[in-house]
């Protein structure tokens, strides 16, 4: 049995088409299949309502990304909403794909709110939509 490691081997996690997943501020990842790379750059307002808190708006919170694809760089500005459960997903379109901001965490808390939440903390999910890609078969149901 012979292992190989080569650089970058041992954190080379890929995102995978319609599949979310989550990222640190600073954290990059790559799209499976794709040469497009993700990186959660930052968080540049965050103004939800804590929980457990009655506000007039929800609010809302809003995230930088930066793709990169064949050596071009696009920088994004993603809204997500406040409520923590997302009903329609903020969406950007770059080469042929379309990024959701599915959530943002933590969430702000009635405690927390004579208190920022630390720029290190926070975490985003994403999902990448390659529309053409087929749409994937449903798991068949045993009766």
């Amino acid at each position: 049995m012979t292992l190989r490691v080569s650089a970058g081997s041992l954190d080379a996690a890929q995102a995978r088409f319609l599949e979310p997943f989550t990222l640190k501020v600073g954290q990059s990842i790559g799209v499976d299949g794709s040469s497009l790379r993700l990186k959660f750059a930052a968080v540049t307002q965050d103004s939800r309502c804590p929980a457990r808190v009655l506000c007039v708006t929800r609010g809302t919170a809003t995230v930088a990304i930066v793709a990169t694809h064949d050596g071009a760089t696009y920088n994004y500005s993603l809204e997500v909403g406040g409520n923590g459960v997302m009903t329609s997903f903020p969406v950007v379109r770059t080469v042929s794909v379309t990024i959701y901001a599915r959530a943002l965490t933590p969430y702000p808390r009635q405690e927390f709110a004579s208190k920022e939440i630390a720029a290190n903390e926070y975490q985003v999910t994403l999902l990448v939509d390659n529309p053409a890609l087929p749409l994937p078969s449903p798991t068949p149901r045993k009766p």
